[in-house]
């Protein structure tokens, strides 16, 4: 979970990798599961984000700022444009937000980080392995066999689908992947009938993650978005395939 201080998407990143090549060394089979939330912060529920506070031990003064910080807040959607030189605004109708935490604000992705804290225990206690940062959630599975690899990944995407549930997130397994590292016989991951969808590569935080765990896929994304955009001192510059 990323909360502490100095820690980025790079060491979620790494925390993925240096797990799944760990269990790999150990001769288990790794599964990576990238899980797709809708609307994640948007659907913060403010009385059960407020009760988790509590639990953590916000109380007084702090939870009557916090509750005082979330409540009565309204919210609008303007747009302009310049018409024969003039100025033209429209905006939508005034809102409260009943839900969701100030998007763009210093304490939003924290308060999002707090309210869904409780996925680690939740993974866990059924076997896998979180990393999650903000809203972006990867669970790492390993086991010693493909049935034992199915058997746990069920059971912690009901779990994380019946917590979810509880805070009034939705999980989209329609957009949820996963892959499994150097394997490549057939796998079917299949949950409230949905089969999810089994991918060679998928972006993680910036970074093409592929099921080799080697990086010629970034490298060539890379290469296309500099060559897009060439050095203004080297306007010849491109990169070599690795």
């Amino acid at each position: 979970m990323a909360t502490r201080l100095k820690k980025s998407t790079v060491d979620a990143v790494a925390s993925l990798i240096q797990t799944s090549v760990t269990a790999k060394n150990k001769h288990k089979k790794v599964m990576a599961i990238f899980l797709d939330l809708s609307k994640a912060i948007d659907c913060v529920q403010h009385e059960i984000l407020l009760s988790i506070l509590e639990k953590y031990g916000i109380r007084g003064k702090m939870y009557n700022i916090i509750k005082s910080y979330l409540s009565n807040r309204y919210q609008y959607v303007e747009i302009s444009q310049i018409i024969n030189n003039v100025q033209v605004k429209a905006r939508s109708t005034l809102r409260q937000a009943e839900e969701n935490v100030p998007q763009g604000s210093v304490l939003g992705p924290l308060l999002f980080i707090i309210y869904i804290y409780g996925i680690n225990h939740v993974v866990k206690n059924l076997g896998g392995h979180p990393i999650v940062y903000v809203d972006d959630t990867n669970i790492i599975i390993e086991a010693d066999s493909c049935e034992e690899l199915q058997e746990t990944a069920t059971a912690v995407l009901l779990g994380i689908k019946e917590y979810f549930n509880s805070l009034r997130l939705a999980l989209n397994l329609s957009k949820s992947v996963y892959m499994i590292f150097n394997y490549k016989q057939e796998f079917i991951l299949k949950i409230a009938n949905v089969t999810l969808e089994r991918v060679q590569e998928t972006n993680f935080l910036g970074l093409k993650i592929s099921e080799n765990l080697k990086w010629k896929s970034h490298m060539l994304s890379l290469q296309k978005k500099l060559n897009k955009k060439p050095l203004h001192a080297s306007p010849n510059f491109s990169i070599s395939k690795p």
